[in-house]
């Protein structure tokens, strides 16, 4: 649910830009390579490749960040170069860091670059999935242990639900 920030103020209107006559069929989420999302984003999931593969884009960075990077208004073309469908992630990740790589950049130094969220406006390769995303599609959840009862429970019925489907659930205190 939308909350009263700054993010939420404009997310529709952007996403209107990016995603003209369907944005309301566009489900957010982000590469990462070591299962880690954005911890003030909450949970994270991590979604098998084949319930994706066909309907996902991938975007270099948060896209309100690029509008407002880009100064993109109603009616603009979004330029070449900042999108790449989901089989093509590769490159547009290479696009993106190809500059901070090296023959001896780590698994773990990589990771940091795809997803810097060390900072207030995390860094990351956004991907746009169209349609909604049915609990068969989930490989992973991670997350923390949340503080209210009522919250408890209910992760504990999805965790269940979850692992009826094989999926795994990493929850830290």
């Amino acid at each position: 649910m939308p909350e009263d920030n700054e993010w939420d103020k404009i997310r529709g209107s952007v996403d209107s830009l990016i995603f003209p006559h369907y944005r309301e069929h566009i489900c957010f989420g982000l590469i990462s390579i070591d299962r880690t999302g954005i911890s003030g984003y909450g949970y994270s999931l991590v979604l098998k490749e084949m319930a994706i593969k066909d309907r996902a884009s991938v975007f270099e960075e948060n896209t309100i960040l690029f509008v407002q990077r880009h100064r993109i208004v109603a009616g603009d073309p979004i330029p070449l170069g900042y999108r790449a469908p989901w089989i093509k992630r590769d490159l547009l990740a290479i696009a993106k860091l190809g500059k901070r790589l090296t023959a001896q950049t780590t698994k773990v130094e990589f990771s940091k670059l795809l997803l810097n969220s060390d900072n207030t406006d995390a860094d990351c390769i956004e991907v746009h999935i169209y349609g909604s995303i049915h609990r068969r599609a989930i490989e992973h959840l991670s997350g923390h242990e949340p503080s209210r009862r009522e919250d408890k429970v209910l992760l504990k019925s999805v965790i269940k639900k979850l692992k009826d489907i094989g999926a795994t659930a990493e929850i830290s205190q």
